[in-house]
């Protein structure tokens, strides 16, 4: 091999390492931002439901009292949302969701509305 085909071989191979990194990198920030869009989206759908049961007005106390457990924790996963980014806390943000679905579920008079 010549000197300039080798040059044009490394020149390549430069531009194939950065194609492929920055493919890893944007894979990676676009998977994050399709969490972080689904768990906006969950927790618009659980302030709606609550809301919903608050217009009620038939709302026991200790269902009031678990609900602003719930909105504080809420605040604290928005405000994280808004400061850190990342799969991982995407990911327990996700898990915080669910957890929080699960904690409203006996007070849950929805389908009875």
């Amino acid at each position: 091999m010549n000197w300039l085909t080798m040059k044009k071989l490394q020149k390549n191979l430069v531009v194939l390492i950065s194609f492929i990194s920055f493919m890893i990198f944007t894979g990676s920030a676009l998977a994050g931002d399709s969490m972080m869009q689904q768990n906006c989206k969950n927790l618009s759908e659980l302030t709606g439901k609550w809301s919903n049961q608050l217009a009620t007005g038939k709302i026991t106390p200790e269902a009031q009292a678990k609900l602003a457990e719930l909105l504080a924790e809420t605040s604290q996963i928005l405000q994280e949302m808004s400061e850190q980014s990342g799969e991982q806390m995407h990911m327990q943000n996700s898990m915080k969701i669910e957890t929080m679905k699960k904690a409203w579920d006996p007070f849950d008079t929805s389908d009875r509305m």
